[in-house]
């Protein structure tokens, strides 16, 4: 069937018009072109007359830029190397970052999390299949993978946990594009967290993730659980990269932006991601840091 095309989740084309009637699917059923027919056109040894390719059932939406594997592997291979060179060099610092916390208030000088991992876009297909009420996140039998994150704590012990990070604000059914995700003068913060949070070293322990591999140095922000009811299918693109400790948002804003801003920079960087974006947003971010912008 070299001339013809069987249209189902297994589909065979001509080598000669591949990426020509790839891009006819795509086209009628409005999904971004680039990353099929990219696919479709990654060099490869093509003696045979007809190619076959699985294509993925789309949706209405861009489909997130997928990384080579070697490019994969080295970001992955980066980020250990200097999230470990990174907690030696601020050894020291977070030594005194823990000793000042405790002193200042009561608690731990650490704050733990459970947060959404990098999961697999068929899961969270699945799982947004499963989340028909407000509790089912807790009731359903698949849930986005998950993973505990490290932080400094700024918070006082007896804030609000189930949000803490976020603004003091009862979700409901609210619009979640109009809900302010932090706020500038936060009661529950304390003084020494005041301090942490403007100079970002609270996020230092994040390293500790970076080495484990549950974060990258570049990547959406890590999301709480608790969010995930609030992401629609299309939103849930954020959850199919690994979280960072820096991301487009936290360059371009960072506290200031509300969730539909920064859920626009996440996607954005999730359709888009490259080795250089990585770098330019590193490099962005120790002027953002020093600086202290978008911070409070």
């Amino acid at each position: 069937m070299s001339n013809q095309t069987k249209l189902s989740n297994r589909t065979e084309l001509s080598e000669s018009d591949a990426a020509n009637r790839v891009s006819a699917v795509a086209d009628r059923v409005g999904v971004e072109r680039r990353v099929l027919v990219e696919e479709l056109r990654t060099p490869a040894p093509m003696n045979s007359h007809s190619l076959s390719i699985d294509i993925p059932s789309v949706d209405r939406f861009a489909l997130p830029s997928r990384r080579p594997r070697p490019v994969e592997w080295l970001t992955s291979v980066f980020d250990r190397l200097a999230a470990m060179t990174l907690l030696c060099l601020f050894f020291p610092v977070m030594v005194l970052v823990s000793i000042v916390i405790r002193l200042d208030s009561k608690g731990g000088a650490f704050f733990l999390q459970e947060r959404i991992a990098k999961t697999d876009r068929r899961l969270l297909r699945s799982v947004s299949e499963k989340l028909p009420g407000e509790d089912a996140i807790a009731e359903a039998e698949i849930r986005p993978a998950t993973f505990i994150i490290y932080k400094f704590r700024t918070y006082r012990i007896d804030a609000d946990h189930v949000v803490q990070g976020r603004a003091n604000f009862e979700f409901g059914d609210a619009d979640i594009g109009s809900i302010h995700l932090q706020l500038q003068h936060d009661p529950r913060v304390t003084r020494v967290g005041r301090f942490l949070r403007r100079t970002s070293l609270d996020e230092l322990p994040n390293l500790i993730n970076v080495l484990r591999g549950e974060m990258s140095l570049v990547g959406p922000r890590p999301e709480v659980i608790q969010m995930f009811r609030h992401y629609t299918t299309e939103q849930r693109d954020k959850f199919t990269v690994k979280p960072g400790i820096t991301g487009l948002a936290q360059v371009n804003g960072r506290g200031k932006l509300n969730f539909e801003q920064t859920l626009r920079f996440d996607l954005d960087y999730v359709r888009h991601r490259s080795v250089w974006l990585d770098l330019r947003i590193l490099f962005k971010t120790i002027r953002v840091v020093l600086t202290g912008d978008g911070s409070f």
